[in-house]
């Protein structure tokens, strides 16, 4: 795992100007909701 956050509200955005160039998955979880999905950093 390289970053994880609480969010507070429907829709935040999450800082990854940090995170190097790579392949990510992305995990989304709520009470009565999860998703994951790709995220793909090229610099």
């Amino acid at each position: 795992m390289v970053k994880t956050e609480t969010l507070q509200n429907n829709q935040q955005e999450i800082n990854i100007s940090k995170l190097n160039a790579g392949i990510y998955m992305v995990e989304i979880k709520s009470e009565n909701f999860s998703r994951k999905q790709k995220l793909v950093i090229q610099r």
